[in-house]
């Protein structure tokens, strides 16, 4: 983004991590994600779930929960809708254990789960058994 004319800021940078998220483009996310904190940028709650919301939706739930694991370490608050990337994820990949285990950390720490909290850890405990 530094070779446009567009100031790289905050808002910009949400707005095209947002698009890559809707074009599934969960690699350019990243990216851009990287290069949005390699000049730094302060990220904000929206380019946070569209970067994690891509790399669950893209299969790449490893990142995504590498994502949440940064936020931890930047005492940052997950919301439910971070979550439910990454649970997705898990579910995507059944990997059902994950999930639960996610769910589980959710209601530790009075993030209430949703209806697509709830369905996606059945459906992943469905493809699990």
């Amino acid at each position: 983004m530094s070779q446009s004319e567009v100031e790289s800021d905050t808002i910009t940078y949400s707005a095209a991590i947002s698009a890559c998220e809707m074009a599934g483009e969960w690699q350019r996310a990243l990216q851009l994600f990287s290069l949005m904190a390699q000049g730094k940028v302060e990220s904000n709650t929206v380019a946070l779930n569209a970067v994690i919301s891509a790399c669950g939706g893209g299969g790449a739930w490893v990142l995504a929960l590498q994502c949440l694991v940064w936020m931890a370490q930047c005492e940052l608050q997950a919301d439910c809708r971070m979550l439910n990337a990454v649970i997705k994820g898990f579910a995507k990949a059944t990997c059902w254990e994950k999930t639960l285990q996610l769910f589980y950390i959710m209601l530790q720490k009075d993030i209430e789960p949703d209806a697509v909290t709830s369905n996606a850890a059945i459906a992943a405990c469905l493809k699990g058994e």
